[in-house]
């Protein structure tokens, strides 16, 4: 889970990048480990294969599909370009197979990071509801695929222990 600590070793982790960074499905890897327990690393996130971490948004492999999508959310709200061209991004969020589960968790994610607007906003997390809502006007924009209806029972809960902001 301490991924930033083996990535901050570049010969190391260019080395071993493939055992570092891989997400397979049903694999232990210190990635998955990572997604799931963590602390939020922008860098260590754009690190990962973006079609991997879209599998473990997708639920390819559930233990990893809540973490994924809070780390991914919570890099979103603190920068739309934070792994990458944010349109490209929505793009292929928005086609292949398992798309509709991780743009319904990486949507939900988003919700779940974004404070209400009837209590008090945490002095970090400002900016965090205008940013949602460009982030979900954009997915609307995008055509993303509508999220499954049994998607809508999976809870989001676990992942407070991430670290994310």
């Amino acid at each position: 889970m301490r991924l930033q600590a083996l990535s901050a070793t570049p010969p190391f982790a260019a080395a071993c990048r493939a055992a570092l960074y891989g997400l397979v499905p049903g694999r232990p890897s210190p990635a998955a480990s990572w997604l799931r327990w963590g602390p939020f690393d922008r860098e260590v996130l754009a690190a990962l294969d973006r079609a991997e971490l879209f599998a473990a948004l997708g639920g390819a492999d559930p233990a990893a599909a809540p973490g994924a999508a809070v780390h991914t959310a919570a890099a979103l709200l603190a920068g739309p370009a934070a792994l990458g061209d944010p349109a490209a991004l929505r793009a292929e969020l928005a086609t292949g197979s398992g798309r509709a589960e991780a743009a319904g968790q990486l949507l939900a994610a988003i919700a779940f990071l974004t404070p209400r607007a009837d209590g008090p906003v945490p002095p970090d997390a400002g900016a965090r509801p205008a940013a949602a809502a460009g982030l979900w006007r954009a997915a609307l924009a995008a055509g993303l695929p509508p999220w499954p209806a049994q998607a809508a029972s999976r809870t989001l809960a676990s992942t407070r222990t991430c670290g994310c902001p």
